[in-house]
């Protein structure tokens, strides 16, 4: 049996890389693999997500995101030490990074088959890392990305595939779409731009009072988006809720789903929300949303970084619930794409190939 392994930062995290990877550790398994997970700078602990219980995951202790400098140097070098013994002691075929620092270490690794996947958008990188890209990646036995958009930038490669992420869980069509709830996921961070749909929610509450903003997780910008929410009085409006491992039950519970990020990958709530029946709005950022809503048929696509579009678009949505079941019961439909089973297609045959 060929043995695989994964490399991320931390599996014990949860946000969208680690919810990808989880994804993507059961499907390998499910094509027969022996597949294991190194996670570099966690010490114990187990996966916010389900994981085949036949994935196993080696902690490597390390402190890759957290050191700098000369010390980020030496993290790398004993990262390199501890993936050339586990491959050696564990007989790896073949190791899949997830981030262009980690598939560039994996190019001066002997006697393995390497793939390097992109989680997020090409220019969303610094140049340091785009610089990286054009090095270390025609090295590599493949590539991986999310989009068709982002694969152009990749022109430099002629070992590049797309493979979308897949859903994490079964498509649930909604039975209504009456809940008058604008729902939101992700981390609370700059790049997830939630003060853009702030300062949308305050655009809307006079329109619609009745309505509730929910955005859920949880990180740094907290307190910053506590601070935007009162600034708007919008207390009893727009609510911030912790992480939930109920994430189907947070899909049903709302009408729209609604993305306000500054840039993205492929992003998993987007595909989430499409299974669930969920009409989206989102600002048409680089790269993935374009990739995933149909615009105008089963969601809307707005200017990127631009409050009043964003509202003008959940405006049409907030005023009809046949036009939002509409929407829904098409997006549900072509969520199909992303399923299980087509993305295992894909990876099955990449993994064949190389």
């Amino acid at each position: 049996m060929h043995k695989i392994s994964i490399i991320l930062t931390d599996i014990t995290k949860r946000a969208g890389t680690e919810r990808a990877v989880v994804n993507l550790a059961n499907i390998i398994s499910s094509l027969n693999y022996d597949v294991c997970i190194f996670s570099t700078d966690s010490i114990s602990g187990s996966p916010q997500y389900y994981l085949n219980r036949n994935v196993r995951i080696f902690h490597f202790g390390l402190k890759i995101s957290s050191a700098k400098g000369f010390l980020k140097i030496l993290e790398y070098k004993k990262l390199n030490t501890k993936i050339i013994e586990c491959i050696k002691n564990e007989n790896i075929d073949c190791v899949i990074g997830t981030y262009s620092f980690f598939n560039a270490l994996l190019t001066r690794i002997p006697n393995v088959e390497t793939i390097g996947c992109e989680h997020f958008n090409y220019f969303s990188a610094s140049k340091l890392h785009r610089l990286v890209r054009r090095i270390f990646y025609p090295k590599l036995n493949a590539v991986v990305v999310l989009t068709e958009h982002d694969k152009a930038h990749y022109s430099f490669l002629k070992n590049c595939f797309v493979i979308p992420n897949s859903l994490s869980f079964e498509s649930v069509i909604k039975e209504n779409w009456s809940e008058k709830v604008v729902l939101s996921i992700g981390r609370y961070t700059k790049q997830k731009g939630f003060d853009y749909l702030i300062k949308t929610a305050a655009k809307l509450k006079k329109a619609f009072p009745d309505w509730k903003f929910k955005i859920v997780g949880s990180g740094e910008d907290e307190k910053l988006l506590e601070n935007l929410i009162a600034e708007y009085h919008l207390e009893d409006y727009v609510k911030l809720l912790p992480p939930t491992n109920n994430i189907v039950d947070l899909y049903k519970s709302a009408s729209i789903y609604c993305m306000s990020s500054r840039y993205e990958g492929l992003p998993m709530v987007l595909l989430e929300a499409k299974s669930c029946g969920l009409p989206i709005v989102s600002f048409d950022c680089p790269e993935g949303p374009a990739e995933v809503i149909e615009n105008n048929k089963d969601g809307f696509l707005c200017k990127p970084e631009n409050p009043d579009d964003l509202a003008e678009k959940l405006k049409i949505l907030m005023s009809d619930e046949k036009l939002r079941e509409q929407f829904g019961k098409k997006t549900y439909i072509n969520s199909k794409r992303f399923s299980t089973e087509n993305i295992t297609k894909k990876w099955k045959q990449l993994l064949e190939t190389i």
